[in-house]
């Protein structure tokens, strides 16, 4: 045998080709584990069951008319059970149901669902609509969503506030949980 010549054999290229699949499919299945963890991690932190809390009211009289108004204190009766999900990449799930507001035709309680879209860690918007309403009615809309933690005593916790149009006293909603630990 000389140098120049080539020894080929059909068993080694099925193997340098086997190997190669093998090993490029666990290198992409890890990196995309790598990076859904990193997404998740990034935009999960507001996946959870939370309760929904409205502004408590306050009243107060203007030009002589009795007005409420809103303060920035939370009421403490939640009016919402509210489930959010983390789906993929920055798209969290949220399904609220009111605990107040129910369907006149079949008594059950309201829920509308929607999705979450993270623009940054803390900043979002969600697209919702209502899923039991009466026969014939559609109510949908767009809503602005703010994540926050704090580090409260005895143990912190995330507010997710949606803020959006103002329907039948609904356009600001503070959804709470306690922080994992």
């Amino acid at each position: 045998m000389t140098l120049n010549s080539c020894v080929f054999s059909i068993c080694a290229f099925w193997s340098g080709i086997l190997l190669g699949l093998i090993s490029s499919l666990m290198a992409s299945g890890l990196t995309y584990l790598i990076i859904r963890a990193f997404w998740k991690r990034r935009f999960g932190k507001a996946e959870g069951d939370y309760e929904g809390v409205l502004f408590k009211k306050q009243q107060g009289e203007y030009c002589g008319k009795i007005l409420e108004k809103a303060t920035w204190e939370l009421e403490d009766k939640p009016i919402d059970n509210v489930e959010i999900r983390y789906k993929r990449d920055n798209i969290l799930s949220i399904r609220v149901k009111s605990l107040k507001d129910k369907n006149e035709e079949t008594g059950q309680y309201l829920v509308w669902s929607g999705e979450m879209t993270m623009e940054t860690e803390n900043f979002g918007s969600v697209v919702w609509e209502y899923e039991n309403l009466p026969k014939g009615q559609h109510r949908f809309g767009f809503k602005r969503c703010i994540v926050r933690e704090t580090d409260e005593a005895p143990v912190g916790k995330v507010y997710v506030y949606l803020i959006g149009e103002e329907i039948e006293g609904y356009g600001k909603e503070v959804l709470r949980r306690n922080k994992k630990q």
